[in-house]
């Protein structure tokens, strides 16, 4: 069929297609034997079939000939033969189909829901400055009430959340006060401008946290200094220093109680929560968290504060679009 005349599929045959290709590996080590056993078959056949005369036929046994059920006598040219090779290639070939679906497969088995409360989905014990961080700050509202966003969070102010939600309700917490971007014509959307409530709990309180070596921020120790989570963040350097070389940072890209760059809100995170290695070793977390109530109290909180980032997200895409082309005018009227 050319390309011309060629039908497209619908999405619904499109699928239909893809899980006939969908097998278990059983299913496909008995496609490739199948396969191993057809070009056996097809190598004796071509080697008969050229060995006859150009235009000769050669017998051949076949099962279910004419719709019999029974073993008949019926004849291949050389074009037949040509034929079953080209249709055995093909089926070559469609074996990277199955590999793909494979793969699909896995990737979405493996890929991990905030019911499954795992990775970025796992519980929390949130620590003093991050819940003060909450109680303090704005958030706006929860979506489609006048109930601020935060009293709808009971368990995250008691110290249990998921640490997505947290991660989330930082960046709600930056739209909802219009943090992003140092003032100016020269504003940079990846720079945070703390507010003062983020000053007066990270930049205040005793983080839960700080790290055993200022150049090697993976490796996390109790905090029994004192000192606050901004405290913590403008002593880490921009880079390991080289050997033989005094630890430096970059002023413009280190960490700033003037403005920071986007990315430190995840260490803000980090130095102020207790993931399962840790709260592991306490009865009564293992106890909470082995609560279904809870659990589902916070899987409710996930899927709230997730509503709520989508419709500030919502809101300030206009916005962000704007900047873009303002951005652009200016660099095309500097040119």
């Amino acid at each position: 069929m050319s390309k011309s005349t060629r039908q497209k599929l619908t999405k619904e045959q499109k699928a239909l297609v893809n899980e006939s290709y969908r097998k278990t590996s059983r299913q496909f080590n008995e496609i490739i034997n199948n396969m191993v056993t057809i070009r056996s078959q097809l190598d004796r056949l071509t080697s008969k079939m050229y060995a006859l005369p150009k235009s000769a036929s050669l017998q051949v046994p076949f099962v279910g000939l004419n719709g019999a059920n029974k073993t008949e006598i019926g004849e291949m040219k050389r074009s037949d033969i040509k034929h079953l090779n080209a249709e055995f290639i093909a089926g070559l070939k469609a074996l990277k189909k199955y590999f793909s679906m494979a793969r699909k497969k896995k990737l979405s088995a493996s890929k991990v829901s905030p019911g499954d409360f795992k990775g970025v989905y796992s519980p929390v014990l949130v620590g003093p400055a991050f819940i003060a961080f909450l109680q303090q700050g704005a958030f706006g509202n929860a979506p489609g009430t006048n109930q601020s966003l935060v009293s709808a969070l009971p368990y995250a102010t008691n110290g249990q959340a998921m640490r997505n939600t947290l991660a989330m309700l930082q960046y709600i917490h930056i739209y909802a006060n219009n943090l992003q971007g140092a003032p100016g014509a020269n504003s940079n959307a990846q720079v945070v401008t703390p507010s003062a409530a983020m000053n007066a709990t990270f930049g205040g309180m005793p983080a839960l946290y700080t790290y055993a070596d200022f150049n090697d921020t993976t490796k996390k120790i109790a905090n029994s200094t004192g000192a606050s989570t901004f405290d913590i963040l403008e002593r880490v350097p921009l880079k390991a220093p080289k050997p033989g070389k005094a630890i430096s940072r970059n002023p413009n890209t280190g960490f700033s109680r003037a403005g920071f760059k986007i990315f430190f809100l995840q260490s803000i995170l980090a130095l102020n929560v207790q993931g399962k290695k840790d709260w592991a070793a306490s009865p009564e977390a293992v106890a909470a968290f082995s609560d279904g109530t809870v659990l589902q109290g916070i899987l409710n909180e996930h899927t709230l504060v997730t509503n709520a980032l989508t419709a500030w997200n919502q809101q300030i895409e206009p916005i962000r679009k704007q900047r873009k082309e303002l951005k652009k005018a200016a660099k095309k009227a500097t040119a």
